[in-house]
């Protein structure tokens, strides 16, 4: 299946767009967009999969979208999933995003942690320790470090007693990373 039999098959009846075929229709589709992505056409199938992914206000199309870049082994694109993961509005449903990013081996930022501890579930909270266990949190100052450490206090005090155990838990697994990948 070339490219353009693809859209026909998938996204594009001739006089609709994306986001008013049914929901069922797209997920379908982007479950089995692996097997019909010949690597001739893999990279605009790629961006077409990330438009998907950023403009629906799907929480299932969006989780689709990310499982199918993964399923494509889209590294690449996992920047658009770590833009995602550190929207608020997103945090609630970021556990399929966390993985997708997971199984990519693609890394998140630490205001990514900081948005998933504030605003996440249970299971977006518990996907982030994977980060952690494989290395895989990046930042880019001792000042974002530092408000991290602040924010992680603070929420160590919550009386939401998962979030303080995993805000502590953090809290310690972000001081053996830094400990690990400082430069002596």
């Amino acid at each position: 299946m070339n490219l353009l039999q693809f859209r026909q098959h998938s996204f594009y009846p001739s006089n609709r767009s994306v986001h008013q075929l049914p929901e069922g229709s797209i997920v379908d589709s982007l479950s089995q967009i692996q097997k019909f992505t010949k690597e001739e056409f893999r990279t605009e199938v790629i961006w077409f999969v990330v438009s998907i992914l950023t403009d629906t206000k799907s929480v299932i199309v969006r989780n689709a979208a990310a499982l199918a870049l993964a399923d494509l082994n889209a590294r690449d694109a996992s920047g658009s999933i770590v833009d995602l993961l550190d929207r608020s509005d997103i945090a609630p449903n970021a556990g399929t995003l966390l993985f997708a990013l997971n199984e990519l081996n693609a890394p998140i930022t630490l205001s990514v942690v900081i948005n998933i501890l504030n605003h996440g579930s249970s299971e977006a909270r518990e996907e982030l320790l994977l980060f952690f266990d494989k290395n895989k949190v990046i930042y880019s100052s001792k000042k974002e470090i530092d408000l991290a450490f602040k924010f992680l206090e603070a929420s160590s005090n919550s009386k939401d007693q998962e979030v303080a155990d995993i805000s502590s838990e953090i809290s310690l697994l972000l001081r053996e990373h830094i400990e690990r990948n400082s430069v002596s």
